[in-house]
């Protein structure tokens, strides 16, 4: 229970502490939020919201193989990076996106816009696990547009 409790602190830890500008500034975000029932069919060119619970992002989803994250954590921690992505609409509104960053750490999502939900998927290393030096989890968190 122990490596439990100490894996379910650790990996938003992880999650927030990636080395692409980090930053110790508190700052809010500001973007105005569409309503589901105007929601895209596409992500692509757009803004989205995801809030998990220890952490927001503000998503642009620039092209089908590039997105830019920025996350803020409760203490107002924030953290930004680009990334190389896989993108898939594998439903009406239905997405899915995948990405390795520059730490190794593995991201995959399934986004649902006309639920406004998110699944998170993450991959990282740990050299304490036997089964191939890495870990995982899953998060869930909403979502939704943002102009």
């Amino acid at each position: 229970m122990g490596k439990i409790s100490l894996f379910l602190v650790a990996v938003p830890l992880l999650l927030l502490s990636c080395k692409q500008g980090d930053s110790t500034a508190k700052e809010t975000q500001t973007s105005k939020i569409i309503p589901a029932s105007e929601s895209q069919e596409s992500l692509i060119g757009k803004k989205g919201i995801l809030t998990y619970p220890d952490f927001k992002a503000e998503v642009t989803y620039k092209s089908e193989n590039q997105l830019h994250w920025k996350t803020v954590n409760a203490e107002g921690v924030v953290s930004e990076g680009e990334e190389t992505i896989s993108y898939k609409q594998v439903g009406d509104h239905l997405f899915f996106i995948n990405w390795i960053e520059e730490d190794g750490l593995t991201v995959s999502q399934v986004i649902d816009t006309k639920k406004g939900s998110v699944e998170a998927f993450l991959s990282y290393a740990d050299d304490t696990n036997s089964r191939g030096k890495r870990s995982s989890n899953f998060i869930q968190g909403t979502f939704q547009f943002a102009e």
